[in-house]
């Protein structure tokens, strides 16, 4: 199986190949091109692919931090690789191609050049033409039947060449349908393969429906084209959260299907834990996700406030923010799931004209939480100490009015998206871009519009080049939009472009990328205003999420979405 090359597909080596000879090994401390373009988030001896015993090619994981998946699916031991396999391990994706195997899986029994048998309509070599041979004696007169072929009946003997040419022809006719029918099957193979390839997991994708009387948590499989299947559905052991939001207050009940909010499901880095929000009995819920992507629930846990709409994790720490009690609080968490209340974490906002907390958050360092207030253009930073205690709030003021989410690229610079006025349905809002000292101070780098309606969701690339920024829409002419930025290394921002109106979609909410970059999935709790209308103005509302392929330059380009069966409300999503 020699000539296989390791195409790199994501991560800060993308679009490099390496040939595969013998061992190569991958981690920080590698060899060559093995530090995958100096992917920090490597082990130091991550993992190495070699040969087995009978030529195929294995990887193993050599007992990394946040460990190596193959096809999405996390390893345990030596697995064994094939053509079009992909990789992940640190921020890399890496898919395997080429080799000899490629020959051979349409099960030809004639070896064949692919190059002269793949591509439609190619010439097919014919066999060889016989050597020139004398000229044959004219025939017997056709005077009598000839009784027996033998020398002795009286009939000349046959030439032996004309024989020979014959069976020559004969087996270049055979060997030229030979290599037409291993043509046939190499091009029916890599038909089936890239449906294969089409439809195989190599992630997951989770949010909650946040219903009423039993809150659930959604699992998809990711599938390798960005398309979405529904996998599970697992009850949190709790009850969504409904009640009036900005921007979200029915006419008939006051319940806005949906949490106004960021990071209502969370993941943590290696995968292993998903966290959600029951807004509605002021609890959290833990669950373990196992090598398929599929969860098992681990506990439900008092929130330790009210009305949880965001959760933030670094290592082993998890804060809650309870916007309706104003105040966060603290717990470690367990490698299987299990939730621990740190003692003395517990620790008010600073006092708002309302309590409309939208996110809270670590900076990348883990010694930073910050919360959002949207009514007060204020963020509030808490100091976190080595026993992951919060200290008390030091606001920071936003640089434009209605702050609502914010991400931390990889440089700790946060990216944040403000409203602005969100009784101006013409009014654009902005994206702003923080430096951040190490005692929480924040200094406003530069502020963009984002040239959509109520942004209020935002996600940033692994690598930090882009920004993404989810606008409302809602009755807005601007329509339901995602804005893409570039960060520039000193953080400051510059947009790039948006996607037209996503028809279908009179919200969009949450915001999430696929761990390679290559999908941003959006979430859409209300294809129609449904609730927000006039009794029987509007159709019924559902819930869905739309795929978006990323360009290199950051272009959004949608791909697929969801059935809209889910009910209105869909909140949260964190994607594997």
């Amino acid at each position: 199986m020699a000539g296989e090359m390791l195409r790199i597909t994501g991560g800060p080596a993308a679009g490099k190949q390496i040939p595969l000879g013998g061992e190569f090994e991958i981690g920080r401390s590698a060899p060559g091109e093995g530090t995958l373009g100096n992917d920090r988030e490597l082990s130091r001896s991550h993992a190495k692919i070699t040969r087995n015993p009978q030529g195929q090619l294995v990887v193993e994981d050599l007992g990394s931090t946040n460990g190596t998946a193959v096809n999405g699916t996390r390893i345990s031991g030596p697995t064994v690789l094939n053509s079009g396999d992909t990789i992940s391990l640190g921020q890399s994706t890496i898919s395997v191609t080429g080799g000899a195997a490629q020959a051979t899986r349409a099960g030809a029994a004639i070896p064949v050049d692919p190059q002269a048998t793949r591509a439609a309509g190619a010439a097919i070599p014919a066999a060889a033409p016989p050597p020139p041979q004398s000229p044959a004696p004219p025939p017997a007169a056709p005077t009598a039947p000839l009784a027996s072929s033998s020398p002795g009946a009286g009939a000349p003997p046959s030439p032996p060449s004309g024989g020979g040419n014959r069976n020559l022809i004969a087996l270049g006719v055979l060997l030229s349908i030979g290599a037409i029918v291993a043509g046939v099957l190499l091009l029916a193979g890599d038909d089936e393969d890239k449906a294969d390839s089409a439809e195989r997991a190599v992630g997951a994708v989770y949010t909650q429906t946040n219903g009423e009387n039993e809150n659930e948590l959604l699992v998809y499989e990711r599938l390798s084209d960005g398309g979405l299947k529904v996998q599970q559905r697992v009850p949190t052991g709790g009850s969504g959260g409904k009640q009036p939001q900005p921007g979200c207050d029915p006419p008939v009940d006051h319940k806005c299907p949906h949490l106004d909010a960021q990071n209502e499901v969370v993941l943590t880095d290696d995968g292993r834990l998903v966290f959600a929000v029951n807004a509605g009995s002021n609890t959290l819920s833990s669950f373990l996700v196992a090598p398929t992507g599929s969860v098992e629930r681990v506990q439900t846990i008092d929130s330790g406030g009210g009305f949880p709409i965001s959760i933030a994790v670094h290592g082993d720490l998890l804060y809650v923010l309870n916007t309706n009690s104003e105040n966060i609080a603290g717990f470690r968490f367990s490698e299987g799931g299990e939730l621990t209340p740190i003692p003395g974490s517990t620790q008010k906002l600073t006092p708002q004209k309302a309590p409309l907390a939208r996110q809270i958050g670590f900076d990348r360092t883990g010694r930073l939480l910050v919360v959002s207030s949207l009514t007060d253009a204020r963020f509030d930073v808490f100091s976190v100490n080595s026993n992951g205690v919060a200290g008390p709030p030091n606001p920071q003021p936003s640089a434009s009015p209605q702050p609502f989410a914010f991400s931390f690229d990889p440089r700790n610079n946060m990216i944040a998206v403000e409203v602005v006025n969100d009784m101006d349905f013409n009014q654009s809002s902005n994206a702003s871009s923080y430096r951040v000292s190490s005692s929480g101070r924040l200094t406003n780098i530069n502020s963009v519009p984002t040239k959509g309606y109520a942004g209020c969701w935002t996600e940033i690339t692994s690598d930090g080049r882009y920004a993404f920024i989810a606008n409302t829409g809602g009755p807005s002419p601007l329509g339901a939009v995602v804005s893409t930025f570039r960060i520039a290394k000193n953080g400051r921002l510059t947009f790039l472009s948006k996607t037209t109106p996503q028809a279908g979609a009179f919200f969009i909410t949450d915001v999430a990328l696929s761990r390679d970059d290559r999908y941003l999935y959006v979430v859409v709790p209300l294809t129609t205003p449904g609730p927000l209308a006039p009794p029987g103005e509007a159709p019924p509302a559902n819930s869905k999420i739309l795929t978006f392929m990323v360009g290199t330059d950051g272009a959004l380009t949608k791909v697929s979405e969801t059935a809209a069966t889910e009910s209105a409300g869909m909140s949260g999503v964190a994607a594997y």
